[in-house]
C-alpha cells in the first residue's frame, strides 16, 4: 500500500466497512433462526458418537453441539488444546 494515494486507503476502509456490516447483518438473520430437535434422540446421538468414535465430551462441549444443532449460527473460540476440532466433529454427526 504504499505509495498510493489517500483515496485508495479511504476506498479500501469502505469495502471493509461494507463488508463488516454485511458480515454483521447476516449473523443476526442467522442468529434469528431456531431448529426444532427431539431431546433423547440428542441424547442417543452424542452417546453414540462417544462410543464408536471413543471421544468423551465434556459437559459445556455437549451444551456446544446442541447450541449448533439448534441455533442458526454459533461461534466457538478457544485457546490450543481446548475442544474445539472435537465439538466441530460431534456437530456434524449430531446434525
Amino acid at each position: 500500500m504504499h505509495g498510493k494515494g489517500r483515496g485508495f486507503h479511504k476506498s479500501l476502509s469502505q469495502r471493509v466497512f461494507y463488508a463488516e456490516r454485511g458480515t454483521a447483518e447476516k449473523l443476526l438473520e442467522l442468529s434469528s433462526i431456531k431448529y426444532k430437535f427431539n431431546e433423547d434422540e440428542f441424547d442417543t446421538v452424542i452417546k453414540r458418537i462417544g462410543s464408536e468414535d471413543k471421544l468423551e465430551l465434556a459437559q459445556l462441549q455437549i451444551k456446544a453441539v446442541r447450541e449448533a444443532v439448534t441455533n442458526g449460527v454459533l461461534v466457538i473460540t478457544g485457546g490450543p488444546g481446548t475442544g474445539k476440532n472435537d465439538d466441530h466433529k460431534s456437530d456434524h454427526q449430531a446434525s
